[in-house]
Formats: C-alpha cells, structure tokens, sequence
C-alpha cells in the first residue's frame, strides 16, 4: 500500500472556487472524496479565507461591474464640471489631455487603434491650427532651453565656489 497522496491548500481552493463537487475534485486529483472532505475541513479550520476565494471569471465580473459603476460616476462628474466651467479657462495642455484621452476611450470603445491618431487628428486640422501648434510649440522648446541654459550656468557658477 502507497503513501497517501497530500492535498495542497491552494489547489484545494482554487478547484473549490471553479465550483466543483468533492466527487469531481478527488478525481481531478486522483484521491478518495473522504481525503477532499478531510481537507476541506481542516482548511476551513485553518484558513477559511481560502475557501473564499472566487474564480478569476467571477473576479472579472465582479471587479468589472464595479468599475464600471465607478466610471459613470466620474463621466458624470466631468460632465457637470465642464458645464460650469469655461473651455477658454482651461489651459491648452488641459484641453490636450482631455481631448486625447476622450479620443483614445472613444476609439477603444470602437474597436479601432489608438496609435496613430496624433498623426491622423494633426492632418485633419486647418493651416491656421497648424502655424498655432508649430508656434506654440516653438515658443515651449525655446522656453525649455532657455531654462536649461540658465540651469547649467548656475551650476556652472557654484562649480567655480567649491
């Protein structure tokens, strides 16, 4: 006569949590139902928060309902907070973000790419909005390298002090 096969805890729990009967777990696991029945009861003397566990099915779906419960709660948040606010208060990185974001989820929800819609959006925009990016961003990278500058020669100057 063999050595009597151990049941594992978390493989105990996990069978547990797809739903099946002990019948169906001792086969799984090639041992006689009493040895399940003996293990389930240890566990949930044990450690019963592992036969708590749910299946990742159910996790999803739970997880799933709560984030979108949670999702209609700050869309209507942001819909409330950009009807009291003016869009020409928001700064222009605001807006990009917002607008970016709002394309992506849009697009997800579609079934369509995100990847390339920098490129397909900046095409699709009259000239007058492309010399108004092109300016800006002209005038954000001469600001970066005049703070860069202006970085360096203070370190510069304290090298010369130590």
């Amino acid at each position: 006569m063999g050595r009597k096969k151990k049941i594992q805890d978390l493989e105990l729990a996990y069978l547990v949590s797809l739903g099946m009967s002990q019948q169906e777990i001792a086969d799984k696991l090639d041992v006689g139902r009493s040895s399940v029945t003996n293990a389930m009861k240890r566990l949930r003397a044990e450690q019963p928060q592992l036969l708590e566990m749910v299946s990742a099915e159910e996790f999803k779906k739970k997880e799933g309902n709560e984030l979108d419960m949670l999702r209609q709660m700050i869309i209507g948040a942001l819909k409330k907070k950009i009807r009291n606010t003016s869009l020409s208060q928001m700064s222009l990185l605001q807006l990009n973000t917002l607008y970016g974001t709002l394309f992506d989820k849009s697009r997800l929800l579609n079934d369509q790419s995100t990847e390339n819609h920098a490129v397909v959006t900046y095409n699709q925009l009259d000239e007058k909005t492309h010399q108004i990016i092109g300016d800006t961003v002209a005038q954000l990278t001469a600001d970066m390298m005049k703070k860069s500058t202006a970085q360096a020669e203070v370190v510069d100057v304290s090298n010369r002090f130590n």
